[in-house]
């Protein structure tokens, strides 16, 4: 038999083995092999082992297989594809950064826990993969950058910002966001696929806890969307709603300057008033449903289109009800609704977690109820396989505000996820929202005196100076904040004798308290 020598592409004959002539044939391919080797092994160390200190910039595939913590920022540049393995955290005490337009960069499994932020810069795709991922700060999509998110869980410490010809696909994911989320300039967002966003409004920009603008498009398919704050969709901005979709806005909705709203097979609940303003339309079609607490004002230029099987209705009052048409004819809404019946079955007003002497306690509140049999308690351990552990019996029918709760202990540390779902007596089901508490083996937070008398302070131990304090009332609206000083203390005087959740963030870790205001007395002194 004969082979051919690659580098002097002459035929040769193999040398029996006693000769080592067939060493030199061998030799290149073994140094091809070796120096391969060689540069594998450098790509994987290169990600964590030998790391010590400062920045880690990551240009290849790796692993990192145990905990470690980069003292400085960590930079994804061109190749980058960085795994996490299962149970294993990858704490950045910097941000995250994207190189500037390196192609596709990707991230998966474990979690990675962010001190500031995390920036997909410039003309670069992110792809992350099956990782909890939490920062301090912000969550950067920028100019003409793409980010896909598939099966993660992601905490936002303040906005979220998809900027500029930028597209952002959330697939199966659970997001939460402190503080707002902002799609802007012919920008791209997706919801898909049982996703689940909650945006709770703090701080807002402008006044608002969403904004959607500029040229933009956010669509909500088959998945679940609620803003704790007001809603602004502006010039000639796209929000569609579909394939069982939900959006919730707890607050005002403004559909401003040529925007468009369209609401296919799914719903959307604005819990104060809705102004479509500007040229700006609504489309309900067939299986939609459109229900707005407050008033609706929809001028002469804009137009409110219920089409065959959709469904309007307002609480409120209609403004200028002419520009409101139905395919059933109900164009003056007259009655307060058009087209086909609005029905949410279970009016939900809160649903918050929080964490007290090793028990985790969920409260929620309905407005309404209609038909609803019972609720189901559902956990994980990552926001995206839930199991069942409790279920409490529903109110049936009831127009007045019930109040709920249910407990369990404390079982792991980390952040852990309770989603609600509701049942009605014939068995027809929905999901009405999703919280998260940490659970934390540092020393027990408390705060003192707990009722206390309204005017006084409260003072909180157990935390570091500097923490942030955020006070919520039974309705959700944020009552005070501010970050803890050296006193550590909580002033509650502009707050009225009630319930409040008062809840202590510090770093990575939160931790939500009940607190009661009373009239009158000291209750330090008791």
């Amino acid at each position: 038999m004969n082979t051919v020598n690659s580098y002097n592409s002459q035929e040769e004959e193999i040398i029996p083995d006693d000769d080592d002539s067939h060493k030199q044939v061998l030799r290149p391919v073994f140094l091809f092999i070796l120096f391969n080797l060689s540069i594998l092994s450098f790509a994987v160390a290169q990600c964590a082992s030998g790391y010590t200190s400062g920045n880690l910039t990551i240009s290849s595939t790796c692993t990192i297989s145990s905990n470690i913590t980069i003292t400085g920022n960590l930079v994804l540049n061109s190749g980058a594809n960085l795994t996490i393995s299962p149970g294993v955290v990858v704490t950045v005490n910097g941000h995250v950064n994207t190189g500037w337009n390196v192609g596709t960069v990707r991230i998966s499994g474990g979690t990675l826990n962010v001190n500031t932020y995390l920036h997909n810069d410039d003309q670069t795709e992110l792809i992350v993969t099956g990782t909890t991922i939490s920062t301090g700060t912000y969550f950067l999509n920028d100019y003409k950058a793409k980010m896909t998110v598939t099966n993660s869980t992601v905490h936002v410490g303040t906005y979220l910002h998809n900027e500029d010809q930028t597209e952002m696909e959330i697939n199966n994911s659970v997001f939460v966001v402190q503080g707002y989320v902002y799609n802007d300039f012919k920008a791209k967002f997706e919801l898909l696929n049982g996703s689940d966003m909650t945006v709770n409004g703090t701080p807002s920009i402008g006044g608002y806890a969403f904004h959607n603008e500029d040229q933009t498009e956010f669509l909500v398919d088959n998945s679940a969307l609620t803003i704790n704050g007001n809603v602004y969709n502006d010039f000639k901005a796209k929000l569609e709603i579909d394939n069982g979709g939900s959006m919730v806005v707890d607050g005002n909705f403004l559909n401003e300057d040529q925007a468009e709203i369209t609401v296919g097979n799914g719903s959307l609940h604005i819990t104060g008033n809705f102004i479509n303003d500007f040229k700006s339309k609504l489309d309900i079609n067939n299986g939609g449903q459109v229900l707005v607490e407050g008033n609706v004002n929809s001028d002469s230029t804009s137009r409110i289109n219920v089409n065959s099987g959709g469904g309007f209705c307002t609480n409120g009052t209609a403004s200028n009800p002419g520009t409101i048409t139905s395919a059933s004819g109900d164009t003056d809404c007259s009655d307060g609704c058009c087209g086909s019946a609005v029905t949410l079955p279970v009016e939900l007003l809160s649903f918050t977690g929080e964490i007290e002497n090793a028990e985790v306690s969920l409260l929620w509140a309905t407005a309404t109820e209609i038909n609803n049999e019972y609720f189901t308690i559902e956990r994980s351990d990552d926001g995206i396989i839930f199991y069942e552990v409790g279920k409490v019996a529903g109110g049936g029918d009831s127009d007045q505000v019930v109040e709920y709760t249910w407990s369990e202990q404390v079982y792991k540390s980390g952040f852990v996820y309770y989603r609600l779902k509701q049942t009605d007596y014939d068995g027809q089901f929905e999901y009405l929202g999703m919280v998260s508490v940490m659970a934390s083996s540092n020393k027990e937070i408390t705060i003192f005196p707990n009722p206390v008398a309204a005017g006084n302070d409260i003072t909180v131990s157990g935390t570091s100076d500097g923490a942030k304090y955020v006070i919520h009332d039974v309705y959700q609206k944020v009552a005070g904040e501010g970050f803890l000083k050296c006193s550590n203390k909580i002033p509650t005087y502009n707050l009225k004798p009630g319930y409040y959740l008062v809840t202590i963030t510090s770093g990575q870790h939160s931790v939500t308290k009940k607190l009661i205001v009373k009239n009158g007395t000291d209750f330090s002194q008791l």
